[in-house]
């Protein structure tokens, strides 16, 4: 079931990080922005940003994309769980996901892979435009390596539980219980 689930995630998520480039795919044409401004690319998940202001400001640029990358795989895995994963009943399996959701290491993995393809100023309207990108591939397999460490996690206090059970002879397990009352 765990397994199951964690596959559902997985390609939930590529499913939205494929609609994600389509709805990045139209013109959008911004007063002084490049050609290149809100074109994504197939392979990776990207980002723009604009900040006001001459080049002196490419470090706030920076900081501006790196936090929209983050945003955008938090809400791509926040639609990921919401859409695959609606019948956990578990106490301790909705907390595993509330781990996966609200992720420390996400941040982390943004921050190492983020690359900035894009960044230029535009004298005449006085701004700095900026695309940043990170790889689909490394996205998918950042995430399932989460998810493994989810399954394994899961696995390993339900085997405690079970383990519990047998040597105290109480089971809190509905199934061992009927399963107990029939010898």
């Amino acid at each position: 079931m765990l397994e199951g689930i964690a596959l559902t995630l997985i390609k939930t998520l590529a499913g939205f990080m494929f609609n994600q480039y389509l709805n990045t795919t139209q013109t959008i044409e911004i007063d002084g922005a490049p050609n290149w401004y809100y074109q994504s690319e197939s392979d990776k998940v990207c980002t723009f940003a604009v900040v006001d202001g001459d080049y002196r400001n490419i470090n706030r640029l920076k900081v501006n994309l790196l936090g929209n990358l983050q945003y955008e795989l938090k809400t791509l895995n926040e639609k990921a769980i919401y859409q695959s994963i609606t019948n956990i009943e578990s106490d301790f399996d909705k907390n595993v996901l509330k781990q996966f959701r609200h992720s420390r290491e996400l941040n982390d993995f943004v921050r190492f892979n983020i690359k900035y393809s894009k960044i230029v100023y535009k004298d005449e309207v006085n701004r700095v435009f900026g695309k940043s990108c990170i790889n689909k591939d490394l996205i998918l397999n950042f995430n399932q390596k989460r998810l493994q460490k989810i399954v394994q996690r899961i696995s390993v206090h339900k085997a405690d539980v079970q383990f519990q059970e047998m040597k105290t002879g109480h089971s809190e397990n509905r199934y061992f219980q009927e399963l107990e009352a029939g010898f």
